[in-house]
């Protein structure tokens, strides 16, 4: 008996489970929505694969052999596991699980960051947030080789001076932007 040899499929498991909850392979194929003789090709399928009786007909029905209910347990635990696995993906793909690494500079790691990752970990409780500090020569690159998902503070290189207002307000606007001082001469 070879249960990795390629013959064994996910229908056979359900199946399985499923005879054995109901005791019966015409209500199993309901409860599937199969026809009764697809669902009886199915089981003997299954066990032409095992090389053991997994059932024994009974006049009400049907009741595992011993090899049966050894068999049930693993299924169970396997359509478990595809079901845990479903439930990760899921959760993977609505950003609900996974891991996010964030860099930060000194400036954002003492007030902004504490308060996002608090946040973000209250609605996202299965997420892993790691903090990387860094400095911007060090942040830059990482972010655009894909190491950090996202930085909180200044990546680019160092703004242009700021500019007084009339109003007493500085500004400051990166270099070609329309409202940069003009500094041609």
């Amino acid at each position: 008996m070879d249960l990795l040899d390629g013959r064994l499929k996910f229908r056979h498991l359900t199946l399985l489970i499923a005879v054995y909850d109901h005791g019966s392979v015409v209500r199993a194929a309901e409860s599937l929505h199969l026809t009764q003789p697809a669902a009886a090709r199915t089981l003997r399928e299954l066990e032409a694969i095992a090389e053991f009786p997994l059932f024994v007909r009974v006049p009400r029905g049907m009741r595992p052999t011993v090899y049966g209910e050894a068999l049930v347990g693993h299924a169970r635990a396997v359509v478990t596991e595809i079901r845990r696995a479903r439930e990760h993906l899921t959760g993977l793909c609505r950003g609900q699980d996974g891991t996010v690494t964030v860099g930060t500079l000194l400036a954002g790691a003492n007030v902004l960051l504490p308060r996002a990752v608090a946040r973000l970990k209250k609605e996202r409780s299965r997420l892993t947030i790691v903090v990387r500090e860094g400095t911007p020569d060090v942040l830059h690159p990482a972010l655009l080789g894909g190491e950090l998902d996202f930085t909180v503070g200044r990546v680019g290189p160092a703004p242009p001076p700021a500019t007084r207002c009339g109003n007493g307000c500085s500004t400051a606007s990166p270099s070609g932007s329309p409202s940069a001082p003009d500094t041609r001469s």
